[in-house]
């Protein structure tokens, strides 16, 4: 028996009448479906894929769903619109199930992705408050 290896997509979603706020959403793939990367297609731009590791594997098995998905909002506290933010986030979040070469290429390829997806976002500047 052929097993299906499943999938972890790292996405931001296209903002429409449902969506209205920008994130980077995690899908866990928890069961085999037909196309996977079509479905998340019509909702998010993939920026990254990745195999699950057995642990991740292990934790799906509880869902009843296809997908799990976990969503991470740029623009809510604490990360104020900060994308490097979120990534570095993300990058502890992921670091005790993915090893450093590819928490770093996730990184990469999200902030690569940012960019392109949203054009117009720009760093948030921090400016300390001067009263007097």
């Amino acid at each position: 028996m052929i097993q299906y290896q499943l999938s972890v997509y790292y996405a931001f979603t296209k903002l429409n009448k449902i969506s209205k706020k920008r994130e980077l959403a995690i899908y866990f793939e928890n069961a085999w479906s037909s196309n996977p990367e079509e479905w998340i297609s019509n909702r998010a731009v993939i920026a990254y894929k990745r195999k699950q590791t057995e642990k991740e594997i292990e934790d799906g098995k509880i869902y009843t769903r296809n997908f799990a998905k976990y969503s991470i909002f740029i623009d809510d506290k604490p990360f104020n619109g900060n994308i490097k933010k979120v990534l570095d986030f993300n990058k502890q979040s992921d670091s005790k199930n993915v090893n450093e070469t590819i928490l770093n290429e996730i990184y990469e390829s999200c902030l690569k992705t940012f960019k392109a997806f949203y054009p117009k976002t720009q760093d948030p500047k921090i400016q300390q408050l001067e009263l007097f």
